[in-house]
């Protein structure tokens, strides 16, 4: 089978610690992608507030762990066949080290059954382990979906 039928993986206490991200392999794909650790969002769209527990930021490299910052991945987030996931993935580059603003790279936010390629600023806090955004639906054909906001923190 193509393995649309897997059950995506959770996470336990020990992938929690080491801020794990769970894969589920597909025929030439990954079909889910779990984020684990202490990282959490906030997000508005459409009116309603979702809140997304674990997930972990991607930081810099040994001996720059912490001082590097270059995305945030929280939740779940799968691929078709499969249903949307209950997840946000925020990345830049370059990687930032001090507080600031910068346009966003990729993302991918699943939320309310819905899957949303999006761009837009991300502002990121003092110490590297927070932040917000502001974010619109896109396509090839420039802003075409729903404007979430909202925040994270790293945990």
């Amino acid at each position: 089978m193509h393995g649309a039928t897997s059950t995506p993986p959770l996470c336990s206490a020990s992938d929690g610690r080491r801020s794990a991200t769970l894969q589920v392999p597909a025929l030439g794909s990954t079909e889910a992608m779990r984020f684990c650790g202490p990282a959490s969002a906030s997000i508005r769209l459409n009116g309603k507030r979702y809140r997304i527990e674990g997930g972990h930021c991607f930081y810099g490299r040994p001996p720059y762990k912490r001082t590097i910052l270059s995305g945030v991945a929280i939740g779940l987030i799968t691929n078709p066949p499969k249903r949307p996931g209950f997840g946000i993935s925020l990345f830049w580059d370059p990687p930032v080290t001090r507080a600031g603003s910068l346009v966003i790279d990729d993302s991918e936010i699943e939320l309310n059954g819905m899957r949303i390629a999006a761009s837009g600023q991300v502002y990121v806090a003092g110490g590297l382990r927070a932040g917000s955004f502001r974010l619109y639906g896109r396509d090839a054909s420039g802003l075409t979906g729903p404007r979430l906001r909202g925040s994270w923190t790293c945990g």
